[in-house]
């Protein structure tokens, strides 16, 4: 029987694999044209929507095992430092981006797709987070 982060492991890479052709499609089949402009947009959604999906996926996944506890633990506090510093810098990124289109030099059609994943990902760490922050306070309450 496999173990639930095995599992987990597995439908990343059944979810990323296909994306992953596609660009290699694009390299191969049309070599001196460049990708396509909407191929990154089409990349950072995917993965998001690959994440978003092993998050909610991996609960169920893990049901089966032994090791399933009634309260999952919370995350070390270095993992909650680094979520934190990439909320950090993606916020920066996306203040920096708003600043440039707001000045006019970068054009919206160009920003908007970008800053719409940043705030994709922005918007699922933080909802990491405060999942994370419910955990630790239900365990604290526990004890």
């Amino acid at each position: 029987m496999m173990s639930a982060r095995l599992r987990t492991l597995v439908l990343m890479f059944a979810l990323i694999l296909p994306y992953l052709g596609l660009p290699v499609y694009f390299a191969l089949r049309l070599p001196q044209k460049p990708l396509p402009e909407w191929l990154p947009y089409l990349g950072a959604f995917y993965i998001f929507a690959t994440i978003l999906l092993v998050v909610l996926a991996s609960q169920r996944l893990s049901r089966g095992t032994i090791q399933q506890r009634a309260n999952p633990r919370p995350a070390p506090a270095w993992i909650r430092g680094r979520v934190l510093g990439l909320l950090v810098f993606w916020s920066a990124l996306l203040s920096y981006g708003t600043f440039k289109v707001l000045k006019d030099e970068v054009p919206l059609r160009r920003a908007a797709p970008a800053g719409a994943i940043l705030l994709l990902f922005i918007g699922l760490f933080i909802w990491l987070l405060y999942r994370d922050v419910q955990r630790r306070s239900t365990r604290d309450r526990d004890r």
